[in-house]
């Protein structure tokens, strides 16, 4: 049975989706980590992206067994990453269903990065912020911070163990600030998915799956 495109099953994020005219590379830092990946070509990473990255609109079409499906996942990839290659070249790629060498390594990289602990990772980052809020917000003059009796009574005095480890905490988190920050506005590189841009995917995706088959 022929496997459709549904527009419901789109990946609600997506890793290092495309957002601005700069590549992929301008958009997220951290490809700049990758030897290979980093010293691609804008068009070319782009390319690879659509084909590798499990975040992307034709991963799994690029990786079917089917033939129709695996040709449809490479005309829509070449049509969104606008990808300059030579007709000889492409018609080749594109008869033999194989892509050449420098096109394979470039979309091997892009299947090492994985959306699924991206995702958790960045909410993790989201309640840790929520948690040292909470923690810092404490109100130093509650009862909390109070002597108290081996029975539990409040004394009315300042416990200042209690306040030196409560200073301590918050300049420990102070420190993070940076870190938390960069990770937070980089979101491992996790971008949601608009839902016209999974319905602007999805036509486009269709008709190219429509064409590839007459």
């Amino acid at each position: 049975m022929e496997k459709k495109f549904n527009l419901k099953e789109v990946t609600e994020y997506s890793l290092f989706a495309p957002k601005s005219k700069s590549g992929l590379v301008g958009d997220y830092p951290e490809l700049k980590k990758n030897r290979y990946l980093s010293g691609m070509r804008n068009d070319k990473l782009l390319f690879c992206w659509y084909l590798g990255c499990e975040g992307s609109p034709c991963f799994d079409y690029y990786n079917s067994d089917d033939a129709k499906e695996k040709k449809a996942a490479l005309l829509f990839a070449k049509e969104h990453s606008e990808i300059r290659t030579s007709d000889h070249e492409w018609k080749r790629m594109l008869s033999e269903g194989k892509l050449n060498t420098e096109f394979l390594r470039g979309i091997k990289e892009f299947n090492s990065f994985r959306v699924g602990p991206r995702v958790r990772m960045m909410r993790m980052v989201e309640n840790m912020l929520n948690n040292f809020e909470k923690v810092i917000s404490v109100d130093i003059n509650g009862s909390e911070f109070n002597l108290r009796s081996k029975e539990g009574d409040d004394l009315g005095e300042k416990d200042y163990t209690k306040v030196k480890q409560y200073t301590e905490t918050c300049i420990s988190i102070r420190n993070k600030f940076s870190e938390i920050l960069e990770q937070a506005e980089q979101g491992f590189g996790i971008a949601a998915v608009q839902e016209d841009k999974k319905v602007e995917m999805g036509t486009s995706y269709l008709d190219m799956k429509h064409d590839s088959n007459k």
